[in-house]
């Protein structure tokens, strides 16, 4: 499939893709973490690809109210940190607290300034929050960071398309 894989792996990876299919980001963000703690538990770390669906996955549900519920961010602190970090900013802006998430996330900036899924939600805050300056320059540091993946452009051109 992507990379090697450990035993009971490749079913949570396979079944991901039908909930991504779907639209079901909560489900698929989890079989994520699951996989991605067994790989990491057998091989140590995720090569890109992997993290890439992981991210994605992840993303994509951590707006959600029950998402906490689907997504261990202990877990996946243990994987991938700055993706916990993420997971958990974006979470908490779309939930509990606009001020407290923005604060997490430029945390997470000064730690990580070139990290794409960061500046994607820099920039996805920004919208939300009336800034389009803000987001149309968080949105340009994304389109020339190398790092950032399909998903992510295709995020951001949405974002675009709601400034005004």
């Amino acid at each position: 499939m992507i990379e090697k894989l450990a035993p009971g792996e490749e079913e949570d990876w396979l079944a991901a893709v039908k909930f991504e299919t779907a639209g079901a980001w909560l489900p698929a963000a989890r079989l994520r973490v699951d996989a991605a703690q067994l790989h990491t538990a057998s091989a140590g770390s995720l090569g890109d690809k992997m993290l890439g669906l992981l991210s994605h996955a992840v993303y994509r549900a951590s707006d959600q109210p029950e998402s906490l519920n689907y997504i261990a961010i202990d877990r996946l602190a243990k994987i991938d940190g700055s993706l916990a970090q993420l997971a958990k900013a974006r979470y908490v802006f779309y939930n509990v607290d606009q001020d407290a998430a923005q604060v997490s996330l430029g945390n997470l900036l000064q730690q990580s300034p070139n990290l794409p899924a960061a500046q994607l939600l820099e920039a996805e805050f920004d919208a939300r929050l009336g800034k389009p300056d803000a987001a149309r320059q968080a949105l340009a540091k994304l389109s020339s960071n190398p790092r950032a993946t399909e998903w992510m452009r295709a995020l951001a051109t949405s974002i675009k398309g709601v400034l005004h």
